[in-house]
């Protein structure tokens, strides 16, 4: 079983006040002021590799070291410099589940699987995904989705007659808050950087409330 790294003599040169409990793994204090934890998890090819997350409080970095720790002992690796659909997996699978309440993370799950993956998964995770959110603005998720074409008796789309069934502004924002979320998680762990041009999405202005709340009725797929 993959356990945080308890090795007492490990050393970093940028830290400082290295607080460690037992079975904590290595936590300890940058001069930067955030907490730094290392770890060992499970890396391709059934081997292992050394893992640095941060947080702003001691607690929150263990916590992050935990959580790693704990997919590794299921046997998900973190995804490497991948695609946008990897991360948003194992974000959902490891992180997003444990913050979550159960029907909070089944609309976020039904987010990922109907809008983010289908428009993003395939793209870098590092890449700018701004435009994406323009577009999906005025995207048909009729013809996205194929949603006519599975019709035995096509009636609009697939017929030649777009019917423009756009995302409403609430569910777009929805769809922005989930990304936002999971963008958020990737900067802390340091999957990208903060100058990444992919988070631009924070200051991409909501369609609809700052905060908004899941649409009642996701559309079926």
């Amino acid at each position: 079983m993959t356990t945080p790294d308890t090795n007492p003599t490990s050393t970093h040169s940028t830290g400082s006040r290295r607080v460690r409990a037992n079975g904590d793994g290595t936590v300890y204090q940058r001069k930067d002021g955030r907490w730094e934890a290392a770890g060992y998890v499970l890396a391709a090819g059934d081997t292992r590799k050394r893992i640095h997350v941060y947080g702003t409080t001691r607690k929150e970095a263990l916590a992050l070291l935990t959580e790693k720790v704990a997919a590794s002992n299921r046997g998900i690796a973190p995804p490497a410099q991948g695609s946008v659909a990897a991360f948003l997996t194992y974000w959902l699978e490891t992180v997003a589940v444990h913050r979550l309440r159960e029907n909070a993370h089944t609309r976020y799950t039904a987010c990922v699987r109907l809008y983010l993956i289908p428009g993003l998964g395939k793209k870098k995770l590092a890449k700018d995904v701004r435009t994406w959110l323009d577009q999906l603005r005025t995207t048909c998720q009729c013809c996205a989705r194929g949603l006519d074409a599975a019709r035995d008796q096509p009636q609009c789309c697939a017929a030649g007659n777009c019917c423009r069934k756009r995302l409403s502004p609430l569910t777009l924002a929805y769809v922005h808050s989930v990304l936002k979320s999971a963008l958020e998680h990737a900067v802390r762990e340091e999957e990208i950087p903060r100058t990444s041009p992919a988070t631009s999405v924070w200051a991409h202005p909501d369609p609809a409330a700052s905060n908004p709340s899941p649409p009642k009725k996701p559309a079926r797929s």
